[in-house]
């Protein structure tokens, strides 16, 4: 039986593994459908999801002051929440 979503707690110490190499093994797995990385120190949260065209799509929830969007580590939009 595969996992359909797994979700990792970020550490500093393996941050760069779980948001490189560990993410690409995951997505060989044929079930995993999202992917939630939760950065701690950060009060950031990355959703990152197969969609039906078998390519990933990443959504980042950061926590702010004001709702509205925000930009990611790659330069892609954030939507913020409190």
């Amino acid at each position: 039986m595969y996992p359909i979503l797994i979700i990792e707690v970020l550490s500093k110490s393996t941050e760069a593994f779980d948001q490189g190499e560990k993410f690409t093994d995951y997505q060989t797995c044929p079930t995993l459908q999202e992917y939630v990385l939760i950065n701690q120190s950060q009060r950031k949260i990355e959703c990152y999801r197969r969609e039906l065209s078998g390519f990933w799509s990443e959504q980042c929830y950061k926590a702010g002051k004001n709702s509205g969007n925000g930009v990611d580590r790659n330069g892609k939009k954030c939507k913020l929440i409190k």
